[in-house]
């Protein structure tokens, strides 16, 4: 769930049998004003108000807190059913199916403290762990990227069709979050941020080119997840697009499938 142009705010979640509920905040001007929604199979309400600017700001400051930016996009566990929720934090989006990040009931409880959804308060003691390394591995592993034939075959139907412009669309979609979710998984797991540490004990010298071209047919989790971190950071700090063009020409497709092998 992305939010809209005077989005400030905005989470839901809920399941088919324990019902839905969402917290909204919007910007008019300079005026916030919230909407609070429940719904369970054929009951419905919802409580509509002003917000002061202070509590926008509080709100914003524990988010920061809490760490949201560093969440990964999605969280999955292979349930069926069960609850799902969306988070807009006012700059990315995230979600999950029976799946949470660390710390999410600090979210919970902080809605139903602040803001009276007190249908999303946690049990007393509930904690979220988050995933764990193997858990995390299989967020990057199966990434819906583009592989070589994929693009190829959407460069060649878009000359065809009118939805190219979706398809490119997606292909940015997929960039930017991939990359995101790459940065997530190393503040979720510190020790890949020694990334040249990792290369190095692979024989590998922190060269895009030599990283890029290398063959990962054999390679360990480690070493797959530390490339895709050393090439993020080359683009961030040498003004590079190699991230970008492993996505687009199938590299990184490559790169995800000896992943989910490795799972």
């Amino acid at each position: 769930m992305r939010g809209f142009d005077n989005d400030v705010f905005s989470f839901s979640i809920g399941g088919f049998f324990q019902g839905h509920s969402s917290f909204e905040i919007s910007k008019d001007g300079e005026a916030y004003s919230f909407r609070h929604s429940q719904s369970h199979l054929l009951e419905q309400g919802e409580n509509q108000g002003i917000l002061d600017k202070t509590q926008v700001d509080a709100l914003m400051a524990f988010l920061r807190d809490l760490g949201t930016d560093d969440w990964f996009t999605y969280y999955d566990s292979p349930v069926l059913d069960g609850e799902q929720w969306s988070l807009f934090d006012g700059h990315g989006s995230h979600g999950g199916s029976n799946a949470y990040p660390k710390g999410f009931e600090k979210l919970l409880k902080y809605l139903a403290d602040e803001f009276g959804c007190e249908e999303m308060r946690p049990e007393t003691g509930e904690t979220y762990d988050g995933p764990t390394e193997t858990e995390g591995l299989a967020m990057l592993a199966f990434y819906n990227l583009p592989s070589a034939e994929g693009v190829g075959q959407g460069l060649e139907d878009g000359k065809a069709d009118g939805d190219h412009k979706k398809w490119l669309q997606a292909i940015r979609d997929a960039k930017r979050d991939f990359l995101h979710d790459v940065y997530a998984f190393a503040e979720a797991y510190p020790e890949y941020k020694c990334y040249g540490d990792i290369l190095a004990q692979h024989g590998l010298e922190l060269d895009i080119e030599q990283i890029v071209n290398q063959d990962v047919s054999k390679a360990d989790a480690k070493l797959v997840v530390a490339s895709m971190i050393a090439i993020a950071r080359s683009d961030r700090w040498c003004e590079r697009v190699d991230f970008g063009r492993c996505v687009e020409n199938g590299t990184f497709a490559l790169w995800t499938k000896r992943l989910r092998e490795l799972l």
